[in-house]
């Protein structure tokens, strides 16, 4: 019902010593981010990860928090972390690899954002947004200009309506 605070001041009655006590502190931290207090869901996080320093989803949603606020820097460092306590089998890896990408990418980066746009892809290769990221990045860069059409074209094929990959096909036609 998207009630977020009440169902914070819920969440808040659950002990410690409870078996969905972790969960229930992601569902409060997720809640903060979509009400606009990353700044408070950093904080739980933080003493979060004290009492759970291997947990891999905890370090990412901390990046994603960071990412919300444009501290790219932090949220890079807490997605590099994530990414190593997480199980390299663990398809979420890729979106650990695709926003170390986007991170690098908004700090100016975008070679090295490439890269990791590149692992993304190789762990999910029909994934339209790490496709249109991998494309447009290369774009950038006026780099291997036939690649990035053809992984734009594919992201078209599976988001045809979406304005941010059709901007990109025109952006990559205009280059060719």
């Amino acid at each position: 019902m998207q009630l977020l605070e009440q169902a914070n001041a819920f969440y808040q009655k659950v002990k410690p010593d409870q078996n969905i006590f972790l969960s229930v502190q992601m569902r409060t931290i997720m809640n903060l981010i979509k009400m606009g207090q990353s700044e408070k869901a950093i904080e739980e996080l933080q003493v979060l990860i004290k009492r759970f320093p291997e947990g891999a989803l905890l370090h990412m949603t901390l990046g994603d928090a960071y990412r919300n606020m444009e501290d790219y820097k932090n949220a890079l460092s807490a997605y590099e972390k994530a990414t190593q306590l997480a199980n390299p089998l663990d398809p979420q890896i890729a979106s650990l690899y695709f926003y170390q990408g986007v991170c690098l990418e908004l700090m100016g980066d975008l070679n090295g954002a490439s890269e990791f746009f590149d692992k993304a892809l190789k762990i999910d290769s029909e994934n339209p947004i790490y496709l249109n990221y991998a494309g447009y990045t290369l774009l950038e860069q006026n780099k291997d200009i036939p690649r990035a059409l053809s992984l734009i074209e594919k992201a078209v094929v599976k988001m045809p309506k979406d304005g941010n990959v059709l901007d990109s096909l025109g952006w990559a036609y205009y280059l060719m």
